[in-house]
């Protein structure tokens, strides 16, 4: 008896079986949502660090009289 089984055709080689094509598309899906992830937590932490860094226009200036008056109180 060949190697064929339940009418199955044999596959030319170098084509994946399909219990093969099924880990395959497992395998690239959790590849794609992998990078989703990542990139969403480092878009995440771009934003944050980006509001977290306050710039030169809205930092607070201090200057002697400020300082004075806060040592007084």
């Amino acid at each position: 008896m060949d190697e064929t089984t339940n009418n199955e055709l044999p596959l030319p080689p170098g084509v994946p079986s399909p219990k093969q094509q099924q880990w395959g598309v497992f395998i690239s899906i959790i590849v794609i949502v992998l990078m989703i992830i990542i990139g969403a937590f480092y878009a995440w932490g771009q934003r944050i660090a980006q509001n977290a860094t306050p710039s030169v226009d809205t930092m607070p200036v201090e200057t002697a009289t400020t300082t004075a008056q806060w040592l007084i109180h």
